[in-house]
């Protein structure tokens, strides 16, 4: 029995990770999520890559919260990363956004 709760485990996360379109999987208490590859979502945090240089990377992330009429509280930007929080629609929202080489 322990052998076939193996298999139901693993072809279950074969099928969510080799998936093109959105899937999620309840681990534990933890819920993770990948979309088309690139996007990352665990815990209610969505982390991707782009292929920018920071400073257009800041600066749209500002403009896009801005667009949702999000109201920034708080911003604090260094040389190679940056954290805005905001406030739209009743949540707290962070944008983070750090250089990697």
């Amino acid at each position: 029995m322990r052998h076939f709760k193996t298999q139901i485990i693993i072809l279950a996360l074969s099928a969510f990770f080799l998936s093109a379109c959105t899937s999620a999987v309840m681990v534990g208490d933890r819920v993770v999520g990948v979309r088309s590859g690139k996007f990352f979502y665990t815990d209610g945090t969505l982390k991707t890559d782009y292929g920018v240089p920071f400073e257009i990377a800041w600066n749209a992330s500002e403009k896009a919260l801005l667009g949702m009429n999000a109201t920034i509280l708080d911003k604090e930007k260094k040389i190679s990363s940056g954290t805005d929080n905001a406030h739209m629609e009743g949540e707290d929202v962070r944008v983070v956004i750090e250089y990697i080489e």
